[in-house]
């Protein structure tokens, strides 16, 4: 299993019940596990037909008023990346870091300084078993009212943080990771919303020491051009209505001797907002001509059936809530006994 410079912290026995959002996801986790471990055929099939006639009713009411969160304007003053970074500053960092040399994987995971109950799931679950940090933005002013701050393992740089600024986002974890940790065979940059198993990275790890980088490969996408969209991508911003490929951003790797190259070459390419296109196919396959290793356990789909053999086979899983984590990674976990 790969090191962790803590392994024995965040066991679920010893989490702290202190604080009242502690005390809040674990009552709804042992909830969701309860439900995992009752649920019957019928039940499953009753609950995935249900979630499909909500989620399409959701789409009908509420898709047309949806928009993103911030516009695309700063866009349109600068696409430089060395425009945006000459302005933004290091609030804080983890004191050690926690990287040695050939360590096998460090996952860097985009968080909100919002998202204190993500970041507290995480810690309590797959990152007791891989080394992982979260980098945010926020101003100096709002560092003292992040909750946890205290926490070794945070990467707070001074910008807006929001989903537009996302490409500028990953590419300060590339200049931190190329920075101070240059020598970790991979890094896995993904979200704080996924469920990741560690098992599965190992053998990855192991099965493709060499890749530039490895991920789920989109062929062919075509580009969301309704300015309602969270992905929104005028064609002022990439004329081209293909990607000919790039890694989903829900979980990507990228070797660590391509971290500085990708970041000085990030420089050369004009930004645009959508972050898994800018990084892995304008900078890493059509700047640097890299290679785009298809993984399908870095899966951008859950399981149509909730049991806990077809998250077992999957390296991570997109879209868990706190307490949906904390009980998926409690099923996990006894799975990992029963398999050699």
């Amino acid at each position: 299993m790969f090191c962790n410079s803590n392994p024995d912290k965040g066991r679920l026995d010893n989490i702290r019940k202190s604080t009242k959002i502690e005390k809040n996801i674990m009552m709804k986790a042992n909830v969701f596990k309860t439900v995992i471990r009752t649920s019957t055929i019928r039940n499953l099939l009753f609950f995935i037909i249900l979630s499909t006639l909500i989620c399409c009713w959701c789409m009908t009411h509420v898709t047309e008023n949806v928009t993103a969160a911030k516009n695309l304007n700063h866009f349109r003053k600068s696409r430089s990346l060395s425009d945006y970074l000459q302005e933004i500053r290091l609030l804080l960092e983890p004191k050690i870091a926690p990287c040695k040399d050939n360590m096998p994987l460090l996952v860097m995971v985009t968080s909100a300084p919002s998202h204190t109950e993500q970041r507290y799931a995480i810690r309590n679950t797959w990152a007791t078993r891989v080394p992982t940090l979260f980098i945010l933005g926020l101003s100096g002013e709002e560092l003292q009212h992040l909750n946890d701050r205290h926490e070794d393992d945070l990467i707070v740089y001074e910008f807006k943080d929001h989903y537009q600024n996302l490409t500028i986002k990953v590419a300060l974890m590339l200049k931190w990771a190329s920075e101070e940790c240059s020598s970790v065979n991979y890094i896995l940059k993904t979200d704080d919303d996924m469920l990741l198993n560690p098992w599965q990275l190992e053998t990855i790890v192991h099965d493709t020491p060499d890749a530039d980088l490895i991920g789920y490969k989109m062929v062919n996408a075509e580009l969301d051009r309704r300015e309602s969209s969270k992905w929104h991508m005028p064609s002022w911003l990439y004329p081209e209505e293909f990607v000919p490929e790039y890694l989903s951003g829900n979980g990507y790797m990228i070797n660590g001797k391509h971290l500085k190259p990708m970041f000085l070459a990030a420089y050369e390419v004009p930004l645009i907002n959508i972050e898994d296109i800018y990084i892995t196919y304008l900078v890493a396959r059509r700047k640097l001509g890299l290679k785009l290793t298809h993984e399908p356990r870095l899966s951008v789909y859950r399981p149509w059936l909730p049991l806990v053999s077809s998250y077992w086979e999957l390296a991570s899983v997109h879209g868990f809530t706190p307490p949906e984590l904390l009980a998926w990674w409690s099923e996990l976990l006894d799975m990992s006994k029963n398999v050699k």
